[in-house]
């Protein structure tokens, strides 16, 4: 498969956080509900992809699992340190 451009990345970024928002304005769903879903989620499917082989740096689960939270923890970081400077509300960005 083709690598993604940054706007590709990120407009499926935006679409996956699109279907989110519009829960979380339309439904009585708390947002640590849904915060939990989108987690789980992502485990099921980061899950497939190391189990379909389809991420060559990690062959083993282990090595998957320290991976793929180091990439989520850097993640969660950056939007934390963001929302330090832009609280929830002011403005939705991915």
């Amino acid at each position: 498969m083709k690598p993604l451009t940054d706007e590709e990345f990120f407009a499926i970024v935006n679409h996956l956080l699109a279907i989110t928002y519009r829960y979380a304005d339309t439904s009585e769903i708390a947002l640590s509900t849904l915060g939990k879903a989108i987690l789980t989620a992502a485990a099921h499917f980061n899950a497939h992809m190391v189990a379909s082989n389809d991420e060559p740096s990690c062959t083993e689960q282990d090595e998957a699992i320290a991976s793929l939270t180091e990439q989520y923890h850097q993640v969660l970081r950056a939007r934390l340190d963001f929302y330090e400077s832009h609280p929830p509300g002011e403005q939705r960005q991915p």
